[in-house]
């Protein structure tokens, strides 16, 4: 191009983009001392000098309203969670047909539903028939064709077996007394339960149909308003209420073994723990009677709650926890070599593990927040479902959980809620492997 033509394309260039603003360039000169290098290279960009920062903004089309109004909805979904909501992640995938059974506290009523664990279709199974009546605990049968729970639809809670094809519920304890908490045994031929038909609660089992009943735990640890024996050498307990009880027995999976919670009635200010004389040679007194006898006494020991096992022929009979703290809730995993709790030992409930043999104990929740209760295990082993409240303070209201059966570590992202607001779910029990009767 000759110089000639370089001037009438500068000349045309200028009139259409004056370059006033421009005074210095942004880059060096070319060799030849000319502006033809600078011209030359930004001629594209320059194309368009009057473009404005309005030109780029979306335009504001119904689309793009309704692509805010999402993103404003989802930020307000995610704010309306608990503080504690961030380590909550999604439920895993069961591959194996499985459903829980918990019961659904709501006004007055508590009735049972059935969850699948992945948190979705919630459904109802067992409702109440009047106000007031509490439908809780419910259990499964190894096949999974049955469930059997607490009810007080008659006066006081009593055991009732629930078929699930044909929906019909029975009555099968029929006892003026408190029956509650049952478990089948894994051949499916006979039920423990907890009940306080001899005075205190204590761990029975019968056949399916209700029959059989047998007492497999007495407890005689403690007795109410002794007499003493004229020569101060023991004392006589009066016969009654034990300051004992046995409740929520699970069977082990070989059928061998009943764990259960053993608490130590707290007492009221008119119990005492009787220290006499002669096993004390200088007890202190702290009580005195009326008349001239004296009595030194230690007054309202506090409650104590350990996990014990016992052979359904009454043998074997070990206190597995054996810990001042309340250990409660015991359920069996299905391989029978672990038993999960609930403890109050490290402060608020938390769900703990530890070998049938009350060895290797650890931690698997570990969240300062919540209450976490009453476990069952997955069929598989590999997951543990439990009641949590949704904070310390409040006990009353609880939702369903699962986590890693192998404790959370520091990873809290293997804790997964099932349940949200609006009513109490509790009791969860997870049903057997392959074996829902739909």
């Amino acid at each position: 191009m000759d110089d000639l033509n370089i001037n009438e394309a500068r000349e045309k260039f200028l009139k259409k983009y004056p370059l006033t603003d421009l005074t210095e360039p942004p880059v060096t000169p070319s060799s030849e001392g000319t502006d033809d290098y600078y011209y030359e290279e930004h001629i594209e960009i320059l194309e368009e000098p009057n473009r404005t920062a309005s030109n780029t903004l979306l335009p504001l089309t119904l689309e793009t309203i309704k692509k805010l109004w999402l993103l404003f909805l989802v930020v307000a979904i995610i704010c309306s969670f608990p503080v504690y909501s961030w380590y909550v992640t999604r439920p895993p995938f069961f591959p194996y047909p499985s459903k829980i059974a918990c019961s659904f506290l709501h006004e007055d009523k508590e009735d049972i539903y059935l969850l699948k664990p992945d948190g979705s279709k919630l459904e109802p199974l067992i409702l109440s028939t009047k106000e007031n009546i509490k439908n809780n605990y419910p259990s499964w049968s190894p096949d999974g064709k049955n469930i059997i729970f607490t009810t007080n639809q008659d006066g006081q809670n009593e055991i009732y077996i629930y078929n699930l094809k044909n929906q019909q519920r029975k009555n099968i304890t029929n006892d003026p007394s408190e029956d509650k908490q049952a478990c089948y045994s894994p051949d499916g031929e006979k039920i423990a339960f907890s009940s306080n038909r001899d005075g205190d609660y204590e761990i029975f089992i019968m056949n399916p149909d209700g029959t059989g009943i047998k007492q497999i735990t007495f407890n005689s640890k403690e007795e109410n308003e002794p007499e003493i024996d004229p020569d101060f050498a023991f004392l006589i307990p009066e016969p009654g209420k034990n300051l004992w009880d046995d409740t929520n027995p699970v069977w082990s999976p070989d059928g061998k073994k009943i764990a259960y919670e053993s608490s130590c009635v707290e007492l009221p200010e008119n119990y005492y723990d009787v220290l006499l004389g002669i096993d004390n040679p200088s007890p202190k007194i702290l009580h005195t009677t009326m008349g001239d006898l004296q009595i030194p006494v230690q007054k309202n020991r506090e409650r104590d709650i350990d996990i014990m096992v016992i052979n359904p022929d009454r043998s074997g009979y070990h206190n597995l926890t054996n810990h001042p703290d309340l250990d409660i809730e015991p359920a069996w995993s299905p391989d029978g070599k672990k038993i999960a709790f609930s403890s109050n030992r490290r402060g608020n409930f938390q769900i703990f593990a530890m070998n049938s043999d009350g060895t290797g104990l650890y931690q698997v929740t570990k969240r300062s927040t919540a209450n976490d209760t009453h476990p069952t295990w997955s069929p598989d082993g590999k997951w543990i479902a439990f009641q949590s409240s949704l904070d310390a303070l409040n006990k009353f209201e609880t939702q369903i959980y699962i986590v890693n059966a192998k404790g959370m570590g520091n990873q809290n992202e293997r804790i997964c809620q099932l349940t949200f607001k609006d009513c109490s779910k509790r009791s969860p029990c997870w049903s057997p492997f392959f074996k829902i009767t739909e």
